[in-house]
């Protein structure tokens, strides 16, 4: 998780989606690298993510994206605040395109203990399932200057001609998020630089 010293962090959305096999670990796992080479996988098929979360085994179509603010426009306060007001504007969009995604709740949720070791093994309170199992994988780093949000989507019920169209739409109430949670007073004059699809 590198931070430039040299100069002011810029906030940037990219994503993509999967044209083949891989996996991804999060960074406490870097470990497990060699075991997914022993499985046959290519050294360009296991990489090591900056962001925590269990084993992402990819598959083709898979949609991953890669959110980075600067911190001063973070909302205070713990992770799991920050978690769930960086899920607001997902849900939003997602419904927007016919997507009746959710979040699960504590209290609601209270037998599901998770799997640490893989990120889609089931649900936790407040991950964003759609009928019934898990749809998005996501983890979150802050640094002293720059807070990354990572995510994987896995069976997006959507045609891949829209995914651009969510992505954009997505950005755009980020955006309008970012004004209202009045981080600092430079919340309201920043833009995330147009969606890069790669």
């Amino acid at each position: 998780f590198y931070e430039s010293q040299s100069q002011e962090p810029t906030a940037f959305f990219r994503y993509y989606v999967w044209q083949a096999p891989a996996v991804t670990l999060g960074y406490r796992q870097a470990s497990l690298v060699s075991s997914y080479r022993d499985k046959g996988y290519k050294a360009d098929q296991v990489a090591v993510r900056p962001s925590g979360g269990g084993i992402v085994e990819h598959q083709p179509g898979d949609l991953t994206y890669a959110l980075f603010l600067p911190v001063s426009l973070v909302p205070d306060g713990s992770m799991d605040h920050i978690f769930h007001k960086m899920t607001e504007p997902l849900l939003s969009t997602l419904h927007d395109f016919g997507i009746e995604a959710y979040c699960l709740r504590p209290g609601k949720s209270d037998e599901l203990k998770g799997d640490a070791t893989y990120c889609f093994a089931e649900p936790l309170p407040y991950e964003v399932c759609f009928q019934g199992r898990k749809l998005l994988g996501q983890a979150q780093r802050r640094g002293r200057r720059v807070f990354l949000a990572q995510g994987t989507f896995q069976r997006l019920p959507l045609n891949e001609l829209w995914i651009d169209p969510l992505m954009n739409s997505w950005k755009s109430k980020i955006e309008e998020a970012l004004q209202g949670w009045g981080a600092n007073s430079r919340a309201s004059e920043q833009f995330i630089p147009t969606t890069v699809r790669v």
